[in-house]
């Protein structure tokens, strides 16, 4: 009997109780589960969200700077992150989440990739391609990257399992609350079988 396994590729920053439910809801269907998490790593301020594809203008006013040049001002954005002036959730933050989830799944089945690509997908991606028994893969794809071009070439061999959106349950407004310091709200994107203890853990890993 072929082993049947899925990719699920994804920011995760921070995985919260909607990725947790999917992963919980699969285990049954599947011998093995990869969660491949993004190394990128996502500013808590909204502010700087998809902070190097705005115009030089838009970064000046945000970095308080008077740049000419958008390398110049991404450097300064990236050494803010480095010294840690910009609060961030790291790939290494969202793996060690994963890692309490798990506990709470209690299963073996799921292996935790850190991806060094810049796209998780494009690891997920490698997998695919590089398994001789291309029909016992099924890549997980959200409906808001279902038309994502680094699944391209996915072919018609390789099933896509989609799933939907969880609304106001989703990671940006997770980040807010952490941004805000509001840890009883952040509490409720987290998956409500984790004991006090967990959830603390959680909060301390990223807010380091």
């Amino acid at each position: 009997m072929k082993k049947k396994n899925l990719l699920f590729p994804g920011s995760f920053k921070p995985p919260h109780y909607g990725h947790f439910l999917v992963v919980e809801k699969l285990l049954k269907d599947f011998d093995e589960i990869y969660i491949i998490i993004s190394n990128k790593p996502r500013p808590l301020d909204k502010k700087y969200k998809n902070f190097k594809n705005k115009s030089i203008k838009e970064m000046n006013k945000i970095l308080k700077t008077n740049f000419e040049s958008k390398d110049d001002a991404i450097k300064k954005y990236e050494k803010l992150i480095k010294d840690k002036k910009i609060g961030v959730i790291t790939g290494e933050m969202s793996k060690l989440i994963w890692e309490i989830y798990i506990t709470y799944l209690k299963t073996k089945k799921i292996k935790l990739i850190l991806s060094k690509a810049p796209s998780p997908v494009m690891v997920a991606m490698a997998i695919y391609q590089k398994n001789k028994k291309k029909d016992n893969i099924t890549m997980i794809k959200s409906d808001k990257n279902i038309n994502n071009k680094r699944f391209k070439n996915c072919n018609k061999d390789c099933h896509k399992l989609i799933i939907g959106s969880f609304h106001d349950l989703n990671s940006t407004n997770a980040r807010e609350e952490i941004y805000l310091n509001k840890k009883s709200k952040f509490y409720k994107f987290l998956p409500p079988i984790l004991n006090n203890s967990d959830k603390n853990k959680i909060w301390n890993i990223i807010t380091l």
